[in-house]
């Protein structure tokens, strides 16, 4: 009797416990590991399968080692390979329900036997017995009790009664397909007697008992209760609990059930959600921001990651079905041919822009590293269609070695990155590098994000040895447009001040230009402003930067990804001395400010040029540079058609062929043919020559070499 009671009052703590549960994964415990407790201490509902592996005396018979909080498991529960002489039930003292969630199929004693959607098993151990006395409810008799050569007070626990089902049970060798219960290799001389106390084994016969072990009855509930499929009251088994309750309750409330039949909205056990909610786990009504927000770790091709769950059907879920694709606002689409991919990635590893379609389509990564040594100028909408959909990284961004960047715009969306360990568990303090930007030569400029700043969680950010990114534009991207949670370290912002823009123009004063005339292939401009310094002898000759464009693209189409269309030309400078106003940029003393006027040649008629115009001195990072521009050349004569056929049609037509010529220097608008008239003399013996073909020659020979114009062609008449 002071055993019930005892159990009651224990009962009535743990279900005060569960009103404010804590939910944890699933999850193997391998207990040979060092605090591989700690994460489930809390714990009072598992949400898929718990694998409890070499369980050994220092805890199942010790009340310091066990998961005390833990009432349900909405999977299977497993134990295996352990050497604890007891049984579970120090380490398991509050368990009261196991979902039987579908686990995947086990080998049995090496041979072809397998075990599948078992609920409990137990394998490998020399446990004394099952001792779960506080478990009400189970799924199904789908136990498996595999070689535990000491196990004991099998056939005394009323396994029936746990379940929903009220069919009898039934206790076979694991070698019957038909078995509900497999057992295999358990204790042979098994005393197996329950007190005279406990519940009768069946109804109305005192002749056997039920027990989990000599001092531990099986749990009883009033017969009006179970016969109605109703759990009874812990503190009171003689009274029954709301119908959506299952395993017990502490009150006859729909809110005062340990677990619920159907479905748990906050405390409420109802026979459904209602229509706002999204069913998690086939048990959980949560609103559609907790389901999106929600993640757990994925497995795929490319690894494990981290990924946010979906709603599909009125259910949250956490990858969508095949041909279904998650999109930004966390519904699963229908998807066919995957021609609307919005998804969840993994690591992504960018080494060409052939890899570009590897980050086409994704929302989340794991991780992204990025080292591209060659690219196109052509090649920036590929990039910016790519990642165009990335918004969140959880471990972390590297860009190394890419020679060709001279811009990160195709960051822009990105939100997040979270600084996690692999494990998706959050590392102890800034140690690890989540962001890193180094050894990327002809990296000028980084990204303004396109709606909120970028959020660095955690770990720590690198920049380093990008020759032509100016460490005042780093500090401006972290302070203005990246929110981290600390303050950069001391070797952080010694890293960007230090080892970043050695040759960059990072102090720069602005060019003024206008443009003199612009002839066929040249232009001519004035810089207005050139900065006066103290010493030319430090100044570099001027150096303009020129790219075809073309003829219909946008003027404010300048910002390029990959730095291989810009044209490098030093053009003919001559000075203009006038007078200097009071103004003084940079360290000017001289009296006088310089106008140059140049000249740059060698450009192609009829094109279209963006330029700007770039003076660097021998001083650090410092120089002068100008907006950018844009020019088209004149028109120019093009040079000559070439392909020139002709065919005699008749003896008084002639059909023309030709193709457009290679430099056309314009638009080509209308051709001209010239012709004359060639006398021939034929010969008395003509060889089987006739004159309509010596006239064909003739006149083909006179149009591909003669440089007379005679008069105009005119094709609708013969000749």
């Amino acid at each position: 009797m002071l055993r019930k009671c005892w159990w009651f009052v224990v009962w009535f703590s743990c279900s005060i416990h569960v009103a404010s549960c804590e939910y944890c994964s699933g999850r193997l415990v391998d207990l040979r590991r060092p605090n591989t407790l700690s994460s489930l201490t809390n714990c009072s509902s598992i949400q898929g399968t718990l694998t409890i592996r070499n369980l050994d005396d220092s805890c199942c018979l010790e009340s310091y080692c066990n998961l005390s909080n833990v009432v349900e498991i909405t999977g299977s529960l497993i134990v295996e390979n352990g050497n604890c002489s007891g049984d579970l039930s120090k380490f398991f003292p509050n368990l009261t329900i196991i979902r039987s969630q579908i686990i995947t199929s086990t080998d049995l004693n090496n041979k072809h036997n397998q075990i599948s959607s078992y609920n409990l098993i137990i394998r490998h151990t020399k446990l004394k017995g099952v001792g779960l006395w506080k478990l009400k409810s189970l799924n199904s008799n789908r136990i498996a009790l595999i070689d535990n050569p000491m196990m004991c007070f099998v056939n005394t626990v009323n396994w029936n009664a746990l379940t929903t089902s009220l069919n009898s049970v039934y206790t076979k060798s694991y070698r019957s397909n038909r078995e509900q219960i497999v057992r295999y290799n358990l204790g042979e001389f098994c005393p197996d007697q329950c007190s005279a106390s406990c519940p009768p084994f069946y109804r109305n016969d005192s002749s056997r008992f039920s027990c989990w072990s000599t001092n531990s009855c099986q749990a009883e509930c009033n017969p009006i209760c179970t016969d109605n499929g109703l759990a009874c009251r812990v503190d009171n088994p003689q009274k029954c609990c709301d119908s959506e309750c299952s395993g017990g309750c502490t009150g006859p409330s729909p809110n005062q059930c340990l677990s619920c039949k159907h479905v748990k909205l906050n405390d409420l056990c109802l026979n459904h959600c209602p229509s706002s909610y999204y069913l998690l786990n086939n048990l959980y009504c949560i609103t559609h921001e907790e389901c999106i927000n929600r993640q757990e770790i994925v497995e795929s091709v490319n690894g494990k990651y981290l990924a946010n769950f979906s709603t599909f059907n009125s259910t949250c879920i956490p990858t969508c079905p095949l041909e279904y694709v998650r999109l930004v606002s966390g519904e699963c689409q229908f998807c066919p041919d995957s021609k609307c991919i919005k998804r969840a990635c993994g690591d992504i590893n960018v080494y060409k822009v052939s890899d570009l379609k590897q980050v086409r389509g994704c929302v989340t990564a794991q991780s992204i590293l990025i080292s591209i040594r060659d690219c196109e100028d052509g090649d920036t909408s590929k990039f910016m269609d790519a990642f165009s959909d990335l918004e969140e990284i959880h471990t972390s961004l590297h860009i190394i070695s890419s020679d060709s960047l001279q811009s990160l715009t195709f960051l822009r969306s990105l939100r997040i990155i979270h600084g996690l360990k692999r494990d998706g568990s959050v590392p102890n303090g800034p140690t690890k590098t989540v962001l890193e930007i180094a050894w990327n030569s002809q990296l000028k400029s980084l990204w303004i994000p396109v709606s909120t700043n970028l959020i660095i969680k955690h770990g720590r950010v690198v920049f380093t040895l990008n020759r032509n990114l100016c460490p005042e534009y780093v500090k401006a991207f972290i302070h203005f447009n990246v929110n981290l949670s600390r303050n950069l370290s001391n070797l952080e912002s010694d890293l960007i001040d230090k080892s970043n823009g050695a040759i960059g123009l990072c102090r720069t004063h602005r060019l003024n230009l206008s443009i003199n005339y612009v002839h066929q292939r040249s232009v001519s401009f004035t810089i207005i402003n050139t900065p006066a310094w103290n010493d030319f002898r430090q100044v570099l000759p001027t150096t303009v930067y020129y790219r075809y464009i073309g003829l219909d693209e946008p003027e404010s189409n300048i910002q390029t990804i990959c730095d291989k269309s810009w044209h490098i030309h030093e053009p003919k400078c001559q000075k203009i001395i006038e007078p200097m106003g009071n103004s003084d940029l940079f360290h000017a003393i001289q009296p006088e400010s310089l106008k140059l006027q140049c000249e740059v040649n060698y450009l192609n008629p009829a094109q279209r040029y963006q330029a700007y115009v770039e003076i660097r001195t021998m001083f650090n990072s410092e120089g002068a540079l100008s907006e950018v521009f844009t020019f088209q050349t004149k028109q120019d004569k093009p040079s000559s058609p070439i392909d020139f056929h002709a065919f005699s049609l008749n003896s008084n037509k002639m059909q023309l062929y030709w193709n457009a010529p290679d430099n056309p220097n314009g638009q080509i608008v209308e051709y001209h043919i010239w012709y004359r008239r060639l006398f021939v003399n034929i010969p008395s013996s003509d060889n089987g020559i006739s004159c309509t073909d010596v006239h064909v020659v003739s006149l083909y020979l006179y149009i591909r070499c003669c440089s007379l114009r005679i008069r105009r062609l005119d094709l609708s008449s013969g000749l």
